[in-house]
Order: C-alpha cells, then structure tokens, then sequence
C-alpha cells in the first residue's frame, strides 16, 4: 500500500525549485563555447523556420536531436527573441520536473520526510544544480531518462500490467533530446531488474524489444526528415555521435578519460553534501589483520553482506540501486567520459545519501549541526565579503558592475536572516536541525546563483567583442578562422544573431576575418592574396578559443588586374 504525498511539503518543495532557478536563468551571460553552440540552434530554427534540421551562419548542423532547441525555440518565441532566459528555460524545467517527479515516487513508497529531504539533497548537489542553469541537453535528457526509469519502476510493482506508455513516450522524448541511449538505459535496468527477480529471459528480451521498438516510432520519423535534408553527411554525424562515441573511434578525441575519472566526478558532484558524509565516517569500524587470507576474507563477507542487504530491500529501492549502477558501468565503457553523462545517478544516489543522513541525524545529530555551522558561517562570510569587494578597486576588475542589483541586497538579507535563526534555533524552538541545515545549503546555492557567479563568470564572456564588432562593421560581411575544425567563435557568433560566418578561400573578397592572434600569423602569411588591416585586439584571452586574444581584421582581395 502506497502513503499519500505530502502536499504542504510539495507545494514548498516547488517553491523551492522555482523561485531559486527560473528569476537567475539570464543573468549570466554565455562564457563557454557549448551554451551559445546550442542556442545558435534554436536561433536559427525561428529565423529560418526549419525546424528539422538547421545549419548556422557556419554551415554546421546540430551534433544533437532537435527535442532541446525545440524547447528553446519555443520558449523564445512566446517571448520574442532568443535570450540567455530561454536557452536556459528548457533545463531548469526538466531539473524541477524531474525533482518533483522523484519526490512524489519516493514519498509514496518510502518515509515522506527523508524523501523531501532527498529531492533538497539532490537540488543542491553540484552537479545536478549546475546543468539545471546551463543550456546544454544533458539535464533535459536526464528528465526523460529517469521519467523512463520511474515509470517502469511503478510498471513492475503492477506486475507488468498493460503497456509501460508513460516510459515509451519518456524514452522516445530522451532519443529526440541526445539519441539511443535514452532507450538502451532505462530498457536494460528494467530488464536486468526483472531477471534477477527469476522472470525468464527469452520472454523479456522479446518484451523489452517490443517496447524499444515502440519507443523508436517517433523518433524515426525525425531521423527520416532529418536524412532528407542532410543526407549522407548527417548518417556520417549520427554514426559518429552515437556509434563511434560508444566505441572510442571517433574522428576526433572528446573528453577521452579512465574509467576512474567516473568516480571522481559523482564524488565531487555530490558537493557540498560530501563534507557531511565525511565527517560522520567514524576512524574506524573494524580491525583486520595485515594478510591476505583476512584481507579476502573480509571483502567476501562484506560482498555477501551487501548483497543480502540489497535483496533484502524494498524492491523501489533494490530498482533504484540497479537503476544508479548500470548508468554508471555503461558510461564506464566509452572512452568519452563526462560528468554530466552521470547525471541520472544522482536521483537514485541521492535516495541513499538522506537515507544515511536522516539515520546519523537520529544517531548523532552534532555531525549534522557541525555541518550546518559550517554551512551557515560559508553563507555570513562570503556576503560581508562580497559587499566589502564592491566597494574595493583592486578586487572591482574582477567582478560584473552590472551585477550589483536588488538580489545582491536580498543575498546579503537571506544570509544574516538565515544565520539569526540557525545559531538561535533553540531560543525559537527551530529543532528540525536537519532541514534548517538543507535551508542553508539551499540559501548557499541561492547566493551562488544571484550573484557570485554572474559576477565571476560574466568577465570572461566574448560578448563585450561582439558589442565592439557590431559598432564597426557596418552590416558587413563577417567571416571567422579557428586553426581547428571543431572549433568556431561561438559566443560571438551567437551575440552578432548569426552573422559570422566561416572563412572560405573561394569566395571571399572583403569585409571583417575574426581570428584569435595566434592564428593570425600564419593565416596572414598564407593569404597574400589579400589586404589585412588590424581593426581591434581583445582586452581579455576568448572564452572560446583559449589561450588567444582575438583580433578583427578588414580584408580586401588584392586585384589580379
């Protein structure tokens, strides 16, 4: 029998979600090359009205399935343009609906207050809170993957009644968002769930082929319109995203990395949550003896003990440790390894996590308000700092002026007002010291969002170049050089709407080369069949072609006359 949801706890959880996301998504300008790469998409989707598959001014295609621009492009049509807001509107929605889908699932089948407590945890772990303000796919597809996960989990507790069409539509959505995967990994931890319950395998890979298949459906019709426009240099981009990524044999090395660098990142992305962790680790629980018979002995048990537990365990929970583990071995595999391919651990990872919290809360709640000290004297001194920095010239140069607004006023509030009731808990009978002390991870978040990090990362966004070009061009042609094919100006292409294009030696004859210096120099000496007249050097290296400055040149063709 499932309990009921908490709906005051829900209503404050949404809350939550919305009033600490949605009003940040702007105002933070694009200062990496993947942000503007994708919203250039969406952007050239409502300029052109293809909607399918869209080249920009450089002549690429999107490396991805069209169901995030979509998002972005309808987003920005309500509003009118093609902003920071909108580009990141579509992840911020998935992370929030993705929170309150887990809360709901959870709190109906396990303790309501550690589920509540789970969805804070996972709001605010590094990772998780970081692709919920980025305009990338990764959190979009992490909705559709663990939406997919999720409803199979409430499919298998009905023992397979009917058809799983929540999971399908999740899944087909996930396939439109970054491809297959979205149906390999949620179809394989279902399928390994139920055979390890005893199911026979033949009549679940016949299931489970059926279901993939269905899933396929929609997306197949893109890929069709998809290959009808692009052709055989779009089949060559799907092989090489999907197939050639998995395998390793891409045409170019992308994020190449051991399998342990998975580890690192899920230890780093559960930041700051894996202080508490840490400190509650006891020195030691056992003592073993140096040799490896006790040392082989030890782990046997250990392995033993776990897999009793976990066989022992609710079976929302025995789905939820299998969902965590194949999403992490599978990413394991390729070469290509990134932290945001981790993302749908976190869910399942983070149930664990309030679990073992809540339990040392009740066995030891110093460890708990050890943290929440720690957390609450991080919120006091990084506000005194901040205001302080303001009003200092040396540290000015670091920071965004524009960014002194209302919310770094309100920061300042949140934080002293939080601090006066967390280190006067008692005299105001605060005692659920556990949630006072996610409120304070949730107002260090809030802090990070509204302000430190506009007002660090603003500075090295190339949108200032973009501004100083389109004061001297004139609505002139543009055009860029990157001694990479990969790379392009992406964020100045992306505040110019569009309009710089890519550098080809057979029709050019005149108007503005944006190239970083060092290229400069040999791309000059190769091109005598032109004039070059240096326009405008950057202040600051690009934040997309690193380690250079970026230059303008006017060019001319010299007359063969």
């Amino acid at each position: 029998m499932q309990n009921t949801i908490n709906s005051k706890r829900l209503l404050l959880l949404a809350t939550i979600l919305i009033f600490t996301t949605l009003p940040f998504l702007g105002i933070t300008d694009f200062n990496t090359k993947g942000e503007p790469r994708e919203a250039i998409v969406a952007y050239t989707m409502t300029e052109s009205g293809n909607w399918i598959l869209p080249t920009n001014n450089g002549g690429e295609m999107a490396y991805k399935p069209p169901m995030f621009h979509w998002g972005i492009a309808v987003a920005s049509s309500i509003i009118g343009e093609v902003n920071e807001w909108t580009s990141r509107f579509p992840s911020a929605i998935a992370c929030i609906g993705m929170i309150i889908w887990f809360y709901c699932f959870f709190s109906r089948r396990g303790d309501e207050k550690t589920a509540f407590v789970a969805s804070l945890i996972l709001f605010t772990t590094f990772e998780v809170h970081r692709a919920a303000f980025a305009c990338r796919v990764d959190m979009v597809l992490t909705f559709f993957i663990v939406g997919a996960l999720l409803s199979f989990a409430s499919w298998t507790e009905k023992e397979k009644r009917g058809i799983p069409w929540i999971a399908i539509l999740m899944m087909s959505c996930g396939t439109l968002t970054k491809g297959p995967v979205a149906i390999i990994l949620p179809c394989a931890t279902t399928g390994l769930f139920l055979l390890i319950k005893g199911e026979n395998i033949f009549k679940l890979t016949a299931q489970f082929v059926a279901i993939a298949l269905g899933a396929l459906l929609i997306p197949a019709t893109w890929y069709y319109a998809a290959y009808q426009q692009g052709g055989e240099e779009f089949l060559e981009l799907v092989a090489e995203e999907n197939i050639g990524r998995f395998l390793g044999k891409m045409s170019y090395g992308s994020h190449e990395n051991p399998w342990w660098y998975n580890v690192e990142m899920i230890v780093l992305g559960i930041i700051p949550w894996l202080f508490l962790i840490l400190i509650s680790l006891k020195k030691s629980y056992f003592t073993i003896e140096k040799n490896d018979s006790t040392w082989m002995a030890w782990i046997k048990g250990k392995l033993a003990e776990a897999k009793d537990k976990i066989m022992s365990a609710n079976p929302y929970e025995r789905f939820a440790f299998l969902a965590a583990v194949v999403v992490f071995v599978f990413y394991c595999i390729p070469k290509s390894k990134r932290g945001v391919y981790l993302l749908p651990v976190y869910p399942f990872l983070c149930w664990f996590i309030a679990k073992y919290i809540v339990w040392k809360a009740q066995e030891n709640i110093k460890i708990v308000r050890a943290f929440g000290h720690f957390i609450t004297g991080i919120c006091v001194v990084a506000a005194i700092a901040h205001c302080i920095g303001w009003n200092i010239d040396s540290l000015k140069a670091i920071y965004d002026p524009q960014t002194v607004t209302y919310w770094t006023k309100l920061l300042f509030i949140a934080s002293f007002v939080y601090a006066f009731f967390w280190w006067g808990k008692k005299r105001y009978k605060c005692e659920n010291t556990l949630m006072w002390t996610a409120a304070g991870v949730v107002i260090l978040f809030f802090s990070l969002d509204s302000t430190y990090q506009p007002a660090a990362l603003n500075v090295k966004s190339d949108k200032y170049i973009a501004e100083k070009l389109k004061s001297m061009d004139g609505n002139e042609h543009i055009t860029s050089f990157v001694d990479d094919d990969m790379m392009h100006f992406f964020t100045i292409n992306y505040y110019m709407n569009d309009r710089v294009g890519v550098w080809n030696d057979e029709s050019e004859n005149n108007g503005l080369l944006v190239i970083g210096e060092k290229d400069a120099v040999e791309f000059i000496k190769g091109h005598e069949a032109y004039n070059f007249n240096l326009e405008y050097t950057s202040e600051k290296k690009s934040c997309d072609v690193k380690r250079q400055h970026v230059q303008v040149y006017r060019f001319s063709k010299i007359s063969e006359e």
